[in-house]
């Protein structure tokens, strides 16, 4: 099961668990903690990178071309250089730095 799928089964009100249905008292209670496991499950799957721009670096004499952008989660700038993040250092949230 990947992200996308759990947050499918997470956000479906016909899911049961054991015995407990949606009205149930007991499951009104998890619904935050389903929340929460959406929000971390979404962080998951990267997004892309907004506004993203590239200028030249330098990696000794190697020149090594560096982008920067925006979080689309966050809103925070961010410098992908020679080590490129997998995700917002603000937020956590999985980026896609492709075209």
């Amino acid at each position: 099961m990947n992200s996308k799928e759990a947050i499918e089964v997470l956000t479906n009100k016909n899911t049961s668990i054991g015995t407990l249905k949606c009205d149930d008292v007991a499951w009104r209670k998890l619904q935050p903690a389903i929340d929460m496991a959406i929000k971390a499950l979404e962080k998951q799957i990267p997004q892309k990178v907004i506004n993203k721009k590239m200028f030249p670096g330098n990696c000794g004499e190697i020149h090594v071309p560096n982008f920067s952008g925006k979080c689309p989660s966050c809103g925070h700038a961010i410098i992908r250089g020679v080590a490129a993040h997998k995700g917002c250092p603000y937020c956590l949230q999985a980026l896609d730095w492709s075209e």
